[in-house]
């Protein structure tokens, strides 16, 4: 009987458990407007979207992209307007399913958003991508965020910019800027080519791999759950590459000379270069490496800081 009351009571506690979890999910559904990412279901029907708009750009220093549940395409365009295109396809329903394309020049920022319907619980899917033309001609800054999507960013110069995803992946092929910060909460950054005096890369789980920066001041880059890949053709002022679990390779130009301070504290660090250290020359430790590299000593040379606590370091010549 007691056994009876205890399974009884644990079935009727799960119940209200599970209740309460779908009413909180419904809920924040609900104030979110989001709904599934990806292709329709093998045979399902979607419903087209094709929305255009374009905004002047004359005094324009800024240009801020918010969105939900879409992907995001930067690529260039032409003339003196930045111009914005939503189009896809999202499940069948009626046309208040279909977010609502928004764009506003607020003096020297030009905005552009969607907004969803906050009124219809049923499950939906969208497929949806939001391009965004760029002049090849604008200089000023460009800001993105996206809450569940992917943002790709196409061949620019900018004065800064920042690319922002809570879940999904960043990619960026021949990025120019003075300052560039790229970060994911989920997802991996992955850059073909990057020139900027200040560099800030982070996410919070996925790989970061950058093929070529050229940078000047500082570098940073992070994540506490992925492996680093960075090339540079250039020794930026300062260098800092931080993982918590995951390997980091770090390629330099051959001539490179710079200050090394590598640490793992489990794995093993490698430096291709040769490098003077207290006691002698060495090319490789077990868990930790410091010293000048290239026979330059003194505190004026870039420094180069790799730390990651679980996983190998490699520093190695380009």
């Amino acid at each position: 009987m007691i056994g009876k009351t205890v399974l009884q009571r644990v079935a009727v506690t799960t119940a209200i458990v599970t209740g309460a979890a779908l009413v909180i999910a419904g809920l924040l559904w609900l104030l979110t407007g989001l709904a599934p990412v990806g292709r329709p279901p093998a045979g399902g029907a979607g419903q087209p979207v094709d929305q255009r708009e374009s905004l002047p750009l004359s005094g324009v220093t800024l240009i801020s992209v918010e969105s939900k549940s879409e992907h995001v395409r930067v690529v260039e365009g032409a003339g003196d307007v930045v111009e914005a295109w939503l189009h896809g396809t999202i499940s069948m329903g009626s046309a208040d399913m279909i977010p609502r394309f928004m764009t506003k020049a607020d003096g020297a920022t030009v905005k552009v958003w969607l907004e969803y319907p906050r009124v219809d619980l049923r499950p939906r899917w969208i497929d949806l991508d939001l391009e965004i033309r760029v002049p090849s001609g604008y200089a000023g800054s460009l800001r993105v965020e996206c809450s569940s999507g992917d943002i790709n960013a196409a061949d620019h110069a900018y004065a800064d910019c920042e690319l922002i995803a809570s879940s999904g992946d960043i990619r960026a092929a021949g990025l120019r800027a003075a300052r560039a910060t790229l970060r994911t909460s989920s997802g991996d950054i992955s850059v073909e080519s990057l020139d900027a005096s200040d560099a800030s890369l982070g996410s919070s789980s996925g790989h970061i791999s950058v093929k070529a920066i050229g940078a000047t001041g500082r570098v940073s880059v992070e994540t506490p759950s992925g492996d680093v890949g960075l090339g540079f053709s250039t020794v930026p002022r300062e260098t800092s590459v931080e993982c918590s679990s995951g390997d980091a390779v770090v390629s330099l130009p051959a001539d490179a000379t710079f200050t090394l301070d590598a640490r793992a504290s489990s794995g093993d660090v490698r430096c291709d270069f040769p490098i003077t250290i207290a006691g002698g020359a060495s090319g490789h430790g077990e868990h930790e490496l410091s010293g000048a590299v290239g026979g330059a000593t003194g505190t004026t040379l870039p420094s180069v800081r790799v730390h990651t606590r679980s996983g190998d370091i490699r520093v190695q010549r380009r």
